[in-house]
C-alpha cells in the first residue's frame, strides 16, 4: 500500500532524478512547470532543514528556495508551514546583513534562526503529505499521474 508521504516522495525523486538533482538556482530547476518547482521545493527544504535548519537550507541553496516554497505552502493550504518558512527568509536577510558574528551560535539567534527553526519543530507533526498530493492529482500532467479512467 502507497502511502501519500511515499508516492509525494517518490514522484518528486523521479522529477529530479530527471533534472539531474538541480538546485533551485540551476538550469534543471528553471526548466520545470510551476507545479513542479512548488512541489521539488517543498521536497528539497525539508530534506534540508531536516539536516540543519534553515540556515543550512539558505546555504546550501538560497533564499529563492524559501520563497518558491513558502509559495507552494500557501498553494497546498498549509498556511502555517507558509509562514514560518516566510519568518525563515527574514531571518536570512538579518543574517546576510549581520557584520559582524561573533559566534556561529550568536549568529544563529540574532538572525532569528533559532526562532524558526522552533517554529517549524513545532508543526513537524502536522503532515502536508496529503495536501501535496491532492494537489499533485489537480496537476497530474505535470506529475505524470495517471489516473485508472484515463487510460
Amino acid at each position: 500500500m502507497t502511502t501519500d508521504r511515499s508516492l509525494f516522495e517518490d514522484r518528486i525523486e523521479l522529477l529530479l532524478a530527471n533534472q539531474g538533482h538541480p538546485s533551485v538556482d540551476g538550469d534543471g530547476f528553471t526548466k520545470m512547470d510551476p507545479h513542479q518547482k512548488r512541489m521539488a521545493a517543498l521536497f528539497i527544504l525539508e530534506n534540508e532543514v531536516a539536516q540543519g535548519g534553515f540556515s543550512k537550507a539558505y546555504f546550501s541553496q538560497s533564499p529563492l528556495l524559501g520563497e518558491i516554497a513558502a509559495e507552494g505552502y500557501e498553494m497546498i493550504g498549509a498556511r502555517d508551514h507558509a509562514r514560518v518558512v516566510r519568518a525563515s527568509l527574514e531571518a536570512a536577510k538579518k543574517s546576510e546583513k549581520s557584520a559582524m558574528l561573533q559566534t556561529l551560535s550568536e549568529e544563529h539567534i540574532r538572525s532569528g534562526y533559532a526562532a524558526v527553526d522552533r517554529d517549524w519543530a513545532a508543526l513537524s507533526g502536522n503532515d502536508t503529505s496529503s495536501l501535496k498530493v491532492a494537489y499533485m492529482k489537480q496537476h497530474p500532467k505535470s506529475f505524470g499521474i495517471v489516473f485508472a479512467n484515463d487510460k
